[in-house]
């Protein structure tokens, strides 16, 4: 047993039939490690993920480790850190998961839960699939290096392809939804197949077909009046048999159904059942021609995997004989473009394979990042923030601190206490707030002043770190008498004097200025329009700070120069937003332009996309900056 004192990781796979949860050590290197506890909950069970998480946090066992971070794979797909699962054990809404909420939920920090699809989970699962537990179904010819698709039937039908865009590591796992697409039919029985299922769902997906849920609507099909004229193997003609009713009422009656068609379609052998024997071969049929699908989408030379919970179950059936094999070999002269794509069937449980990649995702996502020993340390990076998925995707990156503005378009302006607050509530950062009243210049009449002294408080109050401000007079000095009164009202949080020195008639003067009025940090491009273009006054004006501020460089970094700059300008920090453009979900658009205040810039439609921190720019710029040492490291508060 483990001591209460030390931290664990939990893992999951959350299944439209099953949830299951691992606790597993925090030793966050290798393959998983061996469970602290473990348990299976039945999905239908539970309102939400919240309850089954607060069930299994209340029934652990005294003296196990306490959670400390969690990876769960999820059904369904996963954006900016939030899931739509539409398992119907989930009701009609399904379920709606967010990270920061179930991280709260299970007491965890809001950086320290992961949702991640199944599907996902199994793509990063794959490569460490043994030999042994794959089948060959279809040698064909595989490259190295080029991608692999996977399926994967279980109470659905999950879907990814694997890259490597590098030509070697880790591979990058791209999630698809293919399961969601129309199923192709392909013969008479699978056209009435369709409508039969359409006029149940009113809808015709392929996981409604290739599945294990799809068994039994297959089987349901044949039983009914509609497979008449269309069923396979004379189906139709056995099922008004006494011994075919006796099957159904035992299917019907039967915890799991499909388990109990499966355990009857092996021809030949005691209790098979004739209707039983098509539903599988129709499933069989169906899931070779998807493979092959997956195969000319993805180009997928590197194979074709079938892993899940069906394909676990159903190997030794799957793999006998050569259904599996024509069915993905049946697309006539199309078969040319894929022949050399591998066919391979998992034999690891569908699960396993998908808590296997909650922890390779808790693994790359939480495992310590070696950090050189302190007088190496690399320059700390600030990234300016305006929104939630920014400041997540900063801290994700390994930002060393936020800043937070509203506005960005008019280069920042002060930020609502409600975004301050969920910024707070969901990232671990210290968040440094903007007061700006306005766009525009930086000499403020005595209401706007009035307006930032309100706005202090209110940033204070919700628990900033610090505050970002700037005043000048109109000959462009430094308006000491307004500064030490704001420097005095943001106390004891320490204040930035921010690019209004970058317009002020002398920085390098304002420096001292702002050392006088007790400010503990200038941000600032050295009075040019980027840090680059600053570089040599910014060094002066470290050189008059002499160490009783900090000069943070800013303005056009990126990671690319992120390095450079901190080097040439000797700045103690550096500051950027390093962001990508992120373009909008709305589907209706209108066919004339209507802006809300903002235009056509460079042929893009700006109310149709925002700005978003990128977290691999920032882990980029993190990366650059280890290299440089400025001779002096404040601490990041």
């Amino acid at each position: 047993m483990s001591s209460p004192d030390a931290s664990a990781v939990l893992i999951g796979d959350i299944g439209g039939t099953n949830i299951r949860l691992v606790l597993v050590p925090d030793a966050l290197c290798g393959s998983r490690p061996r469970p602290l506890h473990s348990v299976r909950y039945q999905t239908a069970e539970f309102a939400h993920l919240r309850d089954a998480l607060a069930r299994f946090v209340a029934e652990l066992p005294a003296g196990l480790a306490r959670v400390t971070a969690a990876a769960l794979s999820v059904c369904g797909p996963v954006v900016e850190g939030s899931a739509i699962c539409m398992a119907e054990s989930m009701g009609a809404s399904g379920w709606r998961l967010d990270e920061a909420d179930l991280a709260s939920s299970l007491g965890v920090g809001p950086c320290r839960l992961r949702l991640l699809n199944d599907f996902v989970a199994v793509g990063l699962a794959l490569a460490a699939v043994p030999a042994a537990e794959r089948v060959t179904v279809h040698a064909g010819s595989p490259l190295p290096g080029r991608p692999v698709a996977c399926l994967g039937p279980g109470t659905g039908l999950g879907s990814v392809c694997l890259a490597w865009p590098d030509g070697d590591g880790a591979p990058l796992v791209l999630p698809s939804e293919c399961g969601e697409a129309d199923f192709a039919a392909r013969s008479a029985a699978e056209w009435a197949l369709r409508s039969h299922i359409a006029g149940k769902l009113g809808v015709r997906h392929a996981e409604h077909v290739v599945s294990g849920l799809g068994l039994r609507r297959i089987y349901d099909f044949l039983r009914s009046d509609a497979a008449d004229a269309a069923a396979p193997n004379g189906a139709a003609e056995t099922s008004g048999t006494a011994a075919a009713h006796e099957v159904e009422a035992a299917v019907r009656s039967a915890a799991d159904p499909s388990a109990a068609i499966a355990s009857r379609c092996t021809p030949g052998e005691p209790g098979a059942d004739a209707t039983c024997v098509a539903a599988m071969e129709m499933l069989i049929s169906a899931l070779g021609a998807e493979a092959a699908n997956a195969a000319l989408r993805f180009q997928a030379h590197g194979g074709v995997f079938l892993a899940g919970g069906v394909t676990a179950k159903l190997a030794a059936r799957l793999g006998a004989g050569s259904a599996l094999r024509d069915a993905y070999l049946g697309k006539g002269r199309s078969v040319a473009a894929y022949e050399g794509c591998p066919l391979y069937l998992v034999t690891r449980e569908g699960d396993e394979l998908a808590l296997d990649g909650a922890w390779e995702c808790a693994r790359r996502a939480f495992q310590p990042v070696p950090r050189p020993p302190p007088a190496s340390r690399g320059v700390p990076l600030e990234v300016c923030v305006d929104c939630v998925a920014s400041a997540v995707a900063a801290e994700r990156g390994g930002a060393s601190r936020l800043e937070l503005c509203a506005n960005l378009l008019e280069g920042g302006t002060t930020p609502s206490v409600g975004l301050l607050r969920v910024v707070l509530r969901t990232c671990s950062l210290p968040v440094h707030a903007m007061v700006r009243p306005r766009g525009g210049d930086f000499l403020y009449s005595e209401a706007e002043l009035e307006v930032m002294r309100e706005e202090i408080r209110e940033i204070k109050r919700a628990g900033a770190a610090g505050v970002v401000l700037g005043a000048l007079r109109a000959d462009g000095s430094v308006d000491e008498p307004v500064l030490r009164e704001l420097v005095s009202l943001a106390a004891p949080l320490p204040l930035t004097f921010h690019r209004a020195v970058d317009v002020a008639a002398d920085p390098v003067a304002a420096v001292e200025a702002c050392v006088r009025c007790g400010v503990r940090r200038v941000l600032s491009s050295g009075g040019a329009p980027d840090a680059t273009a600053g570089a040599a006054v910014l060094r002066r004006m470290v050189a008059a700070a002499g160490g009783r501020l900090t000069v943070a460089a800013a303005g056009g970094l990126s990671e690319g120069n992120a390095a450079s700059i901190a080097a040439a300008s000797g700045a103690d920090e550096v500051h950027g937003s390093l962001r990508c453009v992120q373009g909008s979900a709305m589907l209706h658009r209108p066919e004339t332009p209507v802006y809300m205040g903002s235009q056509k810039v460079h042929g893009r439609e700006t109310e149709f996309e925002t700005k978003v921190a990128d977290r691999e720019r920032v882990a980029a710029a993190v990366a650059a900056l280890q290299t440089v040492y400025s001779g002096r490291r404040p601490a990041v508060e």
